[in-house]
This record gives C-alpha cells, structure tokens and sequence, in this order.
C-alpha cells in the first residue's frame, strides 16, 4: 500500500563494500518485484519486465496519469543502471574477474559502491502507482478487459448522457444522414423526370 516500505534500503550517498551493496540491490529489486509477481514468477523477471508490465497495465486500464508513471520509470531505469554498474564495477574491473572466483570475491569484500539511488522514494512511488492502478481496475470484467479492444474505464468515457455508446450514436446518425440523402436524391431525380413530361 502507499507508504509502506517492507526494506531498508541505504540512503543515497552511503558507501558500501560491493558484497553488501549487492545484497542491498537485491533485496530492493526482490521487493519491486514481489509487489506485482507471485514468487514462483519472481526468478523469470526483472526490472526492466516490472517496468513494461507496469506501462501495460496502466495502459489496459487507462489509467493516464502520466507523471507518475514516468517519475517511477525514470527511477527503475536509475536503479538498473546502477546496479548494472555495480555487476561490472569500475572501468569494468569487477567483470574481467568472473573467471576468478576467488578474486572476484576478494574484490568485492573489499572495494567500496556509493549508493545513488534513493531506494524509499523508489518503494513509495512504487506503492502509489499499484494502489491506482488497484483503484482503476477494481470494477474491471478480466475476461471482457482481456478481449475487448477498449478498457471498461476507456469505454464508459465512450458513452452518451443516455447511456449508449458514442460509436452506436455515430453510426445511427451517419445512416440517417445516408438515408435523408437518398430520399432527397430521389425526390430530385423523380421531380426531373416529371418536369419533362409536363413540358
């Protein structure tokens, strides 16, 4: 829910030793995602899914505010960033070492990781957006959300002060406006044909 963050996360500008930053990005990345996967799921995605799925969802049930979504976007794609950083290390040293298992755990028990990113900002807008989009989607039909091409929030934006759907409304009109023209081109074309006859 809004708000509740289930991690400690270090606060932006806090040094770590690689083995504990890693831990901390984890741990932040394992909450990201059981927030919206089932756990049996988690070990499939990442990151970059969670942000995707998001975008759909929040398409699928229109839910348009865009500032929110690209303020959390901008914070996931920090987050993968950094830790993408942190897997190589710096100038890539930490990722010549993948052959060393023994060097590579040396280094990161002993060289150090800033944190940039501020992960309770990440978890809080994280909460916010799920909760609107549990807000917009809790009347929702699945079945006729998943094969109609207009989400329920979408379609009710398509309806008339009466009810009826606008395109229902529009087309009605339209062929009232076809059959109002055929009927006037045949009264013009009967009153020509009569018009010589009487001259």
């Amino acid at each position: 829910m809004s708000g509740t963050i289930h991690i400690s996360f270090p606060k932006p500008g806090t040094v770590l030793t690689y083995a504990d930053a890693f831990k901390a990005y984890r741990e932040l990345e394992g909450y990201m995602l059981s927030r919206v996967y089932i756990s049996s799921f988690q070990g499939n995605v990442g990151v970059y899914d969670l942000i995707t799925h998001l975008e759909d969802l929040a398409s699928k049930h229109g839910v348009d505010d865009g500032r929110k979504l690209s303020s959390l976007r901008e914070l996931m794609h920090l987050f993968v960033s950094e830790r993408t950083a942190l897997a190589n290390g710096v100038n890539g040293a930490r990722f010549y070492l993948h052959g060393n298992a023994k060097a590579l755990a040396k280094h990161d028990e002993t060289h150090l990781f800033e944190i940039g990113i501020d992960g309770e900002r990440l978890c809080r807008e994280l909460d916010e957006f799920i909760e609107l989009l549990g807000e917009e989607s809790a009347d929702t039909d699945e079945y006729a959300d998943t094969y109609s091409p207009y989400p329920p929030k979408r379609m009710a934006t398509r309806k008339t002060n009466n009810g009826f759907p606008k395109w229902l409304t529009v087309s009605i009109c339209a062929l009232m406006a076809c059959f109002g023209l055929s009927v006037l081109a045949h009264v013009i074309i009967q009153f020509g044909i009569l018009s010589r006859w009487l001259v």
